[in-house]
């Protein structure tokens, strides 16, 4: 053949074989140019421009693109998607071995003490509608991998070649959410590479998509609305959640699930070998067995045994405490939980961490009650102002409903409650959006509960201010959005407004609302009242180390602190917001929703919720305090991560921030939530006596504290009625205490010798002028 001649069929050799067919790899660009056609038409002409463009018309458009090429190239749809008798066969097979193989690796990781499982919040509504939509994923992701382009690339360069393509491919298309995977994320890539090895040998095996649609089904279904793990397609409600211990992160897996695990791992990795042995069953096929069969043993040569960096039971967190100041050159100051709980005088504490959009850990410390029954994951604790943060919630999901109106005056909405105003307020309209940011202008900051056995008012005679209700009666004090105050009462107004525009007493419509689709399966606006709740119940202790009678006290603003829950479930909800937040499919609210919720509008708050100034890390957050409890909730949304602690005492909170310090250093939050540094000095005798005394607030003479020196020179500070807080000196005009923060110093005018007449108290956000009463008591 001369030069001339190639030359002039060099082109044609470029595009077409020696059959005279067009070649394979024009044929995958045909394909995808296809579907890019019809993506970009989808989205012109779909509600939502591409993000209307959901799995299920994926799927359509990646079918229709699949018939076009078949058409174009005379061939039938039977060629890829295989004939009856293929279903008939593939499809049971398939849901057998998908549930053959997640079901060994959740028996392994709960064999292990790895992870348990609750009951989820999962209705059979929302079963059905996880399983379409793993049905739908499953069907798009084996078309695009294992249909028209994976055929043409087994017959352009064979499949011992194709698989390990298509394979890496499928990792990639994966790659966004590996990060989730956190250390184990190179274990989830190995696990999806073998996955996608699978699905390919599935195929190869049948000739037909049935087996692996059918396998990549069962698998998707059974990870996520079965067992509560995070996979593709479904973000809503499972029927059981899964409950992990975060120190043992290779046998579950994490916030990635079961595609992350060492379990995971081996099962997937046995199911390859199970197919490739099928496929092998025919001589012809060696060759190509024979590369991912060597491929295979390399994997598990390059596995690390089984046994999990972490396997001991107890978490990193718990021995890793940090106070709010320290002290340089200081002892150790790392701390115990147990050490903690024995310093504050807390009897218990829940933990729930979240990493990834998953709770990876739940535990409690210490005793619930003064029987000496031990806090667990499932004990329920007081939320306090929390409640607000998930009412808000309720709240919003009636505005979507178009039941409530955001930004309209919703006076008239409270069913005759006449609001009263002071004449300085003004008559500017009230709004919802004012209630959840507390700018309203109302007063009533908080609530204080009521004993159990006594009479608790209904929620109008808390509005009225009506016997027996021990708060104010609630009105408009300033102008309607001039200002934030933080208002307990605002909430009373938004639980009637709740109930009217539900046509439900509030527990019932918040429980249908938020609770149920949150997955939050032990919450309740009620107080525990069957035996097995109080059973679970935890008992509040007050500052003086007296535990309340009857357990806890009763709290009819719902709205506002009436929340029973666990730091599992709070947790939960932050995921939710999160989940909603992302535009999630099936999400608690709609994404703009979120958006605004979570937005920080009038002082440090959005819609019920503190968040963080722009230029810090993202996160929303709220504490809770009704009395005998303490609760701290926050959540860094942009990383998906964080932590739900709740104590049973009223000294509680500040031990809260120590754990979540801890937290933050193990498990790598955003927020390192850095200590200050504080150099101390010798406590002398003389900066002891300028500063012992009992002293009352200038703007608040009800605030009582004292500063006392005991033997061997020590000084502590104790509110009235509340445990005695070490001291330390900075300087020989200014005291610390290590674990609060706070500074107790003199102000700059005192140069006198002496004890003080007055010292200013600065903490975070603010300073107190107090004066000097009287001596102190004896220690």
């Amino acid at each position: 053949m001369t030069a001339l001649t190639l030359a002039l069929r060099a082109p044609r050799l470029a595009f077409f074989n020696a059959a005279g067919r067009l070649r394979n790899g024009w044929w995958i660009l045909a394909f995808f140019l296809m579907l890019a056609a019809l993506l970009v038409a989808a989205s012109a002409v779909l509600p939502g421009g591409p993000a209307g463009v959901s799995p299920a018309v994926q799927a359509v458009l990646v079918l229709v693109a699949t018939a076009l090429c078949l058409r174009l190239r005379r061939e039938r749809f039977a060629t890829l998607l295989g004939r009856p008798r293929d279903w008939a066969r593939g499809v049971p097979l398939g849901l057998a071995l998908a549930a053959v193989t997640w079901g060994a690796v959740a028996m392994a990781a709960w064999l292990a003490g790895a992870v348990h499982w609750q009951p989820g919040a999962a209705s059979l509504q929302a079963l059905w509608q996880g399983a379409v939509a793993c049905l739908v994923v499953a069907a798009l992701e084996e078309l695009v991998f294992r249909g028209f382009v994976f055929q043409r690339l087994v017959d352009g360069v064979g499949a011992w070649l194709a698989q390990p393509l298509m394979a890496a491919y499928f990792v990639l298309t994966h790659s966004q959410g590996l990060a989730s995977a956190g250390e184990l994320q190179w274990l989830a890539g190995a696990n999806i590479f073998i996955a996608g090895l699978v699905f390919g040998t599935a195929y190869l095996a049948t000739r037909s998509l049935a087996l692996p649609i059918a396998l990549h089904f069962g698998l998707n279904l059974l990870q996520g609305p079965v067992l509560g793990f995070g996979v593709s397609g479904h973000a809503g409600d499972s029927a059981w959640v899964p409950v992990a211990d975060a120190t043992r992160m290779a046998w579950h897996g994490g916030a990635f699930g079961l595609e992350a695990s060492v379990p995971g791992f081996i099962a997937i990795a046995g199911l390859l070998a199970v197919l490739l042995l099928a496929w092998s069953c025919s001589a012809r096929q060696a060759k190509a067995v024979a590369p991912m069969a060597v491929a295979l043993l390399l994997c598990f040569a390059s596995l690390p045994a089984t046994q999990d960096a972490h396997a001991a039971d107890r978490p990193d967190y718990a021995d890793a405490l940090r106070r709010k100041v320290l002290l340089d050159g200081g002892a150790p100051q790392r701390f115990s939980i147990e050490q903690r709980l024995r310093h504050y005088g807390v009897p218990g504490v829940g933990v729930a961490i979240v990493e990834g959009c998953r709770v990876v850990d739940a535990r409690g410390f210490g005793h619930a009650d003064p029987d000496g029954r031990a806090v667990d994951e499932s004990t329920l604790f007081q939320a306090g102002s929390v409640s607000k943060v998930v009412a808000a919630a309720g709240a919003l999901r009636l505005v979507e409903q178009g039941a409530l109106p955001l930004d309209a005056d919703v006076t008239p909405l409270l069913e005759g409650w006449r609001l009263p105003r002071v004449p300085a307020a003004g008559m500017a309209p009230i709004t919802l959006r004012h209630l959840l940011t507390h700018t309203a202008g109302l007063n009533v900051e908080g609530f204080k509960g009521y004993a159990q056995g006594s009479a608790v008012p209904s929620l109008r005679q808390v509005f009225e201010g009506a016997p027996p209700a021990n708060t104010d009666a609630i009105r408009v004090e300033h102008a309607p959005g001039s200002g934030w105050r933080y208002s307990g009462g605002g909430f009373v107004l938004v639980q009637q407004l709740v109930a009217s525009a539900s046509g439900q007493p509030f527990a019932d419509a918040l429980r249908e609302r938020v609770l149920r689709p949150a997955g939050m399966a032990d919450s309740s606006y009620l107080p525990p009242a069957d035996a097995a709740r109080r059973a679970r119940a935890a008992t509040g202790m007050l500052a003086d180390g007296r535990p309340i009678p009857g357990g806890w006290r009763i709290y009819p603003e719902q709205a506002a602190a009436g929340l029973w829950t666990t730091p599992t479930d709070l947790s939960r909800f932050a995921i939710a917001l999160v989940r909603s937040l992302r535009g999630e499919p099936g999400a608690l609210l709609r994404q703009a929703t979120a958006a605004d919720m979570l937005r920080r509008q009038a002082d440090a708050w959005g819609l019920g919720v503190e968040v963080s100034p722009a230029g810090e890390p993202g996160r929303f957050s709220h504490t809770g305090a009704p009395v005998g409890f303490r609760t701290l909730w926050l959540m860094f949304p942009d990383t998906c991560q964080g932590a739900t602690v709740m104590t049973n005492a009223d000294e509680g909170m500040t031990l809260a921030y120590e754990i979540a310090r801890a937290i933050a250093d193990t498990h790598g939050w955003p927020d390192p939530m850095p200590s200050e540094h504080a150099a101390a000095i010798a406590m002398t005798p003389a900066i002891a006596a300028r500063f012992t005394g009992r002293y009352e607030l200038v703007d608040f003479p009800a605030e009582r504290f004292e500063v006392t020196v005991h033997a061997g020179g020590s000084l502590t500070w104790s509110r009235e009625g509340r445990q005695r807080r070490d001291l330390v000196a900075t300087s020989a005009r200014e005291l610390v205490s290590p674990d609060s923060g706070m500074r107790l110093a003199l102000p700059p005018q005192d140069a006198a010798d002496g004890p003080a007449a007055q010292i200013e108290l600065r903490f975070p956000g603010g300073l107190n002028l107090a004066r000097r009463i009287a001596e102190p008591n004896t220690p």
